[in-house]
């Protein structure tokens, strides 16, 4: 133990941190895919002149504003799974050091 903390609160404390990220992250990406069909509403909407609803959504979906959105979407999906992949794997990290102090615990019993 280090200025009184173990190893495996540290691993604690990492993974609430990791934890935390992840979830600011998903909020993100949440957002952004809950956004999705009011923004291109609101694209469709901005089309002027006399079309039908469904050429209307295919102008507002292929423009270079949808496209972006489309890409920031993706962007923040894929970091937000970077993130729980990474708080997974710090949880992890911490089960393994708890069996591992199990695991010594018993041997010292045998002894």
């Amino acid at each position: 133990m280090t200025n009184g903390v173990s190893e495996l609160e540290k691993r604690v404390q990492f993974a609430e941190k990791c934890g935390q990220a992840w979830a600011e992250l998903h909020e993100k990406w949440l957002q952004l895919e809950k956004d999705e069909k009011p923004y291109l509403a609101a694209l469709m909407n901005d089309l002027q002149g006399d079309m039908s609803e469904l050429a209307r959504e295919r102008l507002a979906k292929g423009s270079p504003e949808f496209r972006s959105y489309i890409k920031n979407l993706c962007i923040a999906r894929g970091e937000e799974l970077r993130a729980k992949v990474k708080y997974e794997n710090a949880v992890a990290w911490f089960e393994a050091g708890r069996s591992l102090e199990s695991t010594e615990r018993a041997k010292m019993k045998m002894f």
